[in-house]
């Protein structure tokens, strides 16, 4: 009696998790813009050929104003082969005079990561834009995407716990039905889209722990 009521639960559970997953891609679609700076910040400029760029400095043909453009790229290229960020020349400077005051709290990491976020000003003191609204659904996407998460998880041990039970030859049609391939495609979904919706809010999450460093 008690494993027909435990069973009667996992069929609860399991019905909550289209709605989950709807929410999850209702929240994916507010937060749009913030993946569409993600994505920006995965696929930012490709490395250029820097061998090209700093012989074309000794060539006495160019202009200065283009020897400047010319070095200001080089030193944009080898920042973004050091730290994965493309920036211009206040953006850089701004991000290293944060990370060597705060060496422990900016790491090159977070900073690249919050990046989209940055914003200098003509001063060069450098501030991260996030507002109360921001940390708020980082909260709500963070709750959302481990709830994801452990349901996702908790459907993948009960599969294999449910094969333990096969064997014993405990009600065999409801075994069946939570072995099924339906059940772990669920899982697996939920599980990969509680990872994904976390993974959109280190970019915020990033940002929030750097807004109250000073440069």
């Amino acid at each position: 009696m008690k494993l027909d009521s435990f069973f009667v639960f996992l069929q609860t559970l399991e019905k909550a998790q289209i709605p989950l997953l709807v929410i999850a891609f209702v929240v994916l679609w507010f937060l749009k813009l913030d993946l569409f700076k993600l994505l920006d910040f995965f696929h930012q400029r490709k490395v250029r050929d820097l061998k090209t760029l700093v012989e074309s400095l000794d060539n006495h043909h160019l202009s200065d104003s283009l020897k400047f453009a010319v070095q200001e790229k080089i030193e944009a290229e080898l920042f973004y082969r050091s730290y994965g960020i493309f920036v211009s020349k206040p953006y850089r400077e701004a991000l290293i005079k944060l990370n060597k005051k705060n060496p422990l709290d900016a790491e090159w990491f977070r900073l690249k990561r919050a990046y989209p976020y940055a914003v200098v000003d003509i001063d060069g003191n450098l501030s991260f834009k996030v507002t109360k609204f921001d940390k708020f659904m980082t909260y709500i996407v963070d709750i959302l995407s481990w709830a994801l998460i452990a349901i996702g998880f908790v459907f993948l041990a009960i599969s294999g716990m449910a094969n333990i039970l096969s064997v014993l030859g405990y009600n065999e049609m409801l075994i069946r039905e939570y072995l099924s391939i339906k059940i772990i495609s669920v899982s697996l979904l939920s599980m990969l889209l509680g990872l994904f919706l976390n993974w959109t809010s280190w970019s915020k999450r990033s940002a929030l722990k750097l807004k109250d460093l000073k440069t």
